[in-house]
């Protein structure tokens, strides 16, 4: 599946020139969650979800201890994470007090790679932007409950095992296998 795209309508130019020009913008196809996303891993890989699991909470404690003493964190080939602070502006340093500063948030820098990785087929999207009051509860339930799990089937010969994708649907306790 590819990536979808749809055209926005920008103003450019000063006030008396607001000339408006279309750029393109990611329509997002939803949000993969953490659990769907450890499934993912563990199935591709030797790793089990508990295993996945505890080193993604590590990480996370890690990562934000770091970040609080002012550290930038490179996370492999993913990109770099950083602190941002907020605080008032003041004209004179002698009339900012450390209390009123702040982290504000997290900032992230994707890495080269990652980015190089990306490039790929992008398509025009069919349904553009859409406020999520414009989306039916079967259709959201399609587009962000019915992610495809890898489950193996019974194996044709002792080396090879046969993964056959389901898509899960947890909010109706059922699931969905494709006819192959």
């Amino acid at each position: 599946m590819s990536a979808q795209y749809d055209l926005v309508k920008v103003p450019t130019g000063s006030n008396e020139e607001k000339e408006e020009l279309l750029y393109p913008r990611i329509v997002s196809s939803g949000t993969i969650d953490t659990e769907t996303l450890i499934e993912r891993i563990s199935q591709s890989s030797t790793f089990t979800p508990g295993d996945l699991k505890g080193a993604l909470q590590e990480f996370t404690h890690s990562l934000t201890e770091y970040l609080k003493d002012g550290y930038t964190v490179e996370l492999g080939e993913i990109g770099y994470f950083s602190p941002s602070i907020k605080g008032r502006g003041v004209k004179n340093k002698k009339d900012i007090r450390s209390t009123s500063i702040t982290f504000k948030s997290v900032n992230f820098r994707a890495n080269k790679k990652l980015r190089r990785n990306l490039r790929g087929d992008l398509q025009r999207s069919t349904n553009g932007f859409r406020q999520s009051a414009q989306v039916g509860e079967e259709e959201r339930l399609l587009q962000t409950c019915a992610l495809p799990i890898y489950r193996p089937m019974k194996s044709y010969a002792a080396y090879f095992i046969i993964w056959k994708p389901t898509f899960s649907l947890p909010e109706c306790n059922t699931h969905i296998s494709p006819a192959y």
